[in-house]
């Protein structure tokens, strides 16, 4: 674990950082009596915390090394919903990364264990093979794993209370963006703007950079359906928050401008000076 070190300094840009990191390896080590499990458990939850973290700041290594170390502390405990999880977020790594099968394959791991876990849980995983097969093109099984997906959603809304906590964000507002997300991947324009559309009316002002990420997509679904002007109306006022905060809606809204450009938009220009402007109050 030692070579991960850095990554928590990285993110938290304190020492304490990684002593928290240190105090965690060594109790979940050396715990011992009754306690252990709960002290794995937690430092398991941790280890998974800070996996999606080092991907957040594009370090892919550190990112798959917190994976495997939450699933082994996972194991260790018999806990199949943290190791199901690690696996879902592992097939999301690969998602990031562009590679459909790893995807794929990941997540049909992770619903292996359909019967041992929660729905939700079980939901997570089934949305990720249905993104890795949108990633390769499949509408088909990506529709209807989303179809499954949207059933599971339902029921762990019935039984909140028996979701594990890092399920927090599962809500039927999420599985409606990550549908559009689906959409337009599968390159259905209106059906993705319609969906991330909805998705954002739902989503608190106050989580600024998932709205800069669903926002930058929308504003990409919009583009590709050539209507320029409602995707400026929409990229505008979320520039600044994609750039400070969410290097995926950074690199969407730099792959739209291109898009503009190869177009001869008129618009291109304004987006442009945007982006600039944002990196620049940024540097």
């Amino acid at each position: 674990m030692e070579p991960c070190d850095g990554v928590i300094c990285r993110i938290g840009g304190r020492r304490n950082s990684c002593r928290i990191h240190r105090i965690v390896v060594e109790l979940a080590r050396n715990a011992r009596g009754g306690i252990a499990g709960t002290v794995v458990d937690l430092a398991a939850q941790y280890a998974q915390f800070v996996a999606w973290m080092s991907l957040d700041i594009d370090d892919q290594a550190a990112a798959l090394a917190w994976y495997d170390r939450a699933h082994d502390w996972a194991w260790e405990i018999g806990d199949v919903n943290i190791a199901t999880t690690t696996l879902s977020m592992k097939a999301h790594q690969a998602w990031s990364a562009g590679n459909a099968r790893r995807t794929i394959r990941l997540a049909e791991a992770a619903r292996l264990h359909a019967g041992r876990v929660t729905p939700g849980v079980r939901g997570m995983a089934t949305q990720m093979a249905a993104r890795g097969h949108a990633l390769a093109g499949e509408a088909c099984p990506a529709r209807t794993l989303l179809d499954e997906t949207e059933a599971l959603i339902r029921r762990a809304a019935e039984h909140a209370d028996g979701e594990p906590a890092w399920m927090y964000f599962y809500d039927e507002t999420w599985f409606r963006l990550q549908r559009g997300m689906t959409e337009l991947q599968l390159s259905n324009w209106p059906k993705a703007t319609d969906l991330l559309t909805a998705g954002l009316a739902s989503l608190p002002t106050s989580y600024r950079r998932d709205r800069a990420w669903y926002g930058s997509c929308l504003v990409r679904a919009y583009a590709e359906a050539g209507d320029a002007r409602t995707a400026l109306d929409v990229g505008l006022p979320i520039v600044d928050d994609a750039v400070k905060l969410n290097r995926h809606a950074h690199k969407e809204l730099v792959d739209v401008r291109t898009l503009l450009r190869s177009r001869r938009s008129a618009h291109v220009e304004t987006v442009a000076e945007a982006l600039t402007t944002a990196r620049r109050s940024t540097a």
